[in-house]
């Protein structure tokens, strides 16, 4: 009913109307379709197909607990070889990455991916008193349904996250009277963390108020944990093996991987030509090792052969150096500083010669 009435607002169609076009092309509001009809006299038939754009669902859950991995789909890209339809596996393997990504940032630091939740949470005596009425004596001697009453069984929920906090605290307190510290601070998230994680995964519809708790707490102790590791490296790792929760240093923005499906594809072609061009490279070391060992072997008689050769040309020189020393015979008479010595008008009768006149050529006046 409903693709029927967005057919017909889109294209102005109605049962048993004339159609003066046989396709069309609208897009949804989550995915781009091709819609194609064929006409008849009562009835429009209407197909949907997918058109270009690829729907994707945000909310796909990680089935892998590698996926938590910073690196993995960068590795499970940069392990395809290139050929025909490369570009389109790169672009399935983003559009993983995108769909598992919101769950995955959920999930990693406390290791919940394809695990039960409830194995992280510590186990409670629900049959105690809640923890208001802990040391209440005369609870004690009551009867069983008021102590049941009493209990964490028939508490609030905050009941038991405070008893998970407390216990998650014990672990890592510096003291009896230590709740504020770092560690203690990220004992508490944690809890907070596994118990909401635990409700969000047990209802059918999953309250945007609560995922948004959940981030901000996840996202709070990454902070913590960052300060800690600044202060004190010794407690930061014990943090972490007693509350098995882990923690990825964020890339600094020049190394943060792009995250549209264009550029992700273009880094890892890039990538990918880096890793041939190394492993080419490579292999012709290794071949110039193997054509250096052949050389060694044979490099004796290549080198007595050079020096032959070389004798040879040494010989040849020394005949050539004999002919050059021999002295030349000096033909002529150097002036030396003669000229400079000699007047100019020494020179001019040297090098101007003038015109003599005949007498009898001259004409009378």
């Amino acid at each position: 009913m409903f693709y029927a009435s967005w057919l017909r607002s889109c294209s102005g169609l109605h049962v048993g109307g004339q159609i003066d076009h046989t396709s069309l092309h609208c897009t949804l509001p989550t995915m781009r379709y091709q819609a194609m009809y064929v006409q008849s006299r009562s009835l429009v038939v209407c197909c949907m197909r997918p058109g270009r754009f690829k729907w994707y669902n945000i909310r796909k859950p990680a089935a892998d607990s590698r996926q938590a991995e910073p690196e993995y789909f960068e590795k499970q890209a940069l392990a395809l070889e290139p050929a025909p339809g490369y570009i389109d596996k790169l672009g399935a393997i983003w559009l993983e990455m995108v769909s598992v990504g919101r769950d995955v940032s959920f999930k990693r630091d406390d290791f919940f991916i394809q695990r039960d939740v409830k194995r992280w949470l510590p186990e409670l005596d629900v049959e105690k008193p809640r923890a208001e009425y802990e040391y209440v004596k005369a609870l004690k001697s009551a009867p069983e349904t008021v102590q049941k009453i009493f209990s964490v069984q028939y508490g609030h929920r905050k009941d038991s996250t405070f008893l998970w906090k407390r216990m998650l605290i014990s672990l890592v307190q510096q003291h009896d009277l230590d709740n504020e510290s770092l560690e203690a601070r990220i004992a508490r998230h944690t809890a907070l963390i596994r118990h909401w994680t635990t409700l969000l995964m047990q209802m059918k519809s999953k309250p945007g108020w609560l995922r948004q708790s959940i981030y901000i707490s996840i996202n709070h102790r990454r902070k913590l944990l960052r300060l800690l590791r600044e202060q004190n490296v010794a407690s930061f790792k014990s943090v972490l093996e007693r509350l098995k929760i882990a923690y990825y240093t964020p890339p600094l923005p020049e190394d943060a991987r792009p995250m549209t499906r264009k550029a992700w594809v273009e880094f890892i072609v890039r990538k990918k030509m880096e890793l041939v061009k190394e492993e080419r490279l490579r292999r012709y070391h290794e071949e110039l090792k193997e054509r250096q060992q052949k050389f060694l072997e044979t490099k004796d008689h290549l080198f007595e052969d050079y020096e032959v050769e070389e004798r040879k040309l040494r010989s040849e020189l020394a005949v050539i150096r004999i002919e050059e020393e021999n002295e030349l015979e000096v033909v002529g008479k150097a002036l030396d500083d003669t000229i400079d010595q000699v007047t100019e008008s020494t020179m001019l009768q040297y090098y101007y010669l003038p015109r003599r006149i005949d007498p009898e050529n001259l004409l009378p006046g």
